[in-house]
């Protein structure tokens, strides 16, 4: 029997600096959180092809008529600049990894050093009969209008 020796790589050790490009795909919760992080020394943009972010917590006041929708959608380009970064309302097409660069459906790229993709989850109706055909979603602020 041989034995194979398997040399362990150390950890490399990165620090983020001031000045990287970062870019954000998706601006809801793991977006918003992703940019607030990051102090104005980063270079980040955020993209969405969403105008406003949902406060979703408190959706089912929506529905029960304690709030109006304005309550709970705030303009995202505000709350991004307020963050000192940049909001760009537009649809992700593609994302080259090798090139470090994204492309919008408007036909404008963006260079980036790191990119955090944030883009949500799906309905997932785990395969129930019928779910998908008479169940409505309960997710966002337009869930609640066709189902009120």
């Amino acid at each position: 029997m041989t034995s194979v020796k398997i040399e362990k790589k150390k950890p490399r050790k990165f620090i983020l600096g001031a000045g990287y490009r970062i870019v954000i795909i998706g601006a809801n919760f793991a977006g918003m959180k992703a940019a607030s992080t990051f102090s104005k020394d980063f270079k980040v943009t955020v993209i969405d092809p969403r105008l406003y972010f949902e406060f979703l917590p408190n959706i089912h006041e929506l529905i029960s008529g304690i709030k109006k929708s304005n309550n709970l959608r705030l303009p995202r380009k505000s709350l991004i600049h307020g963050f000192g970064h940049r909001f760009i309302h537009d649809h992700v097409e593609k994302i080259d990894g090798v090139k470090n660069r994204v492309y919008t459906s408007s036909g404008k790229k963006y260079y980036f050093d790191f990119c955090i993709i944030a883009v949500g989850g799906i309905n997932n109706t785990f395969g129930v009969e019928g779910a998908d055909q008479f169940v409505l979603p309960f997710k966002t602020v337009q869930d609640c209008h066709l189902i009120g």
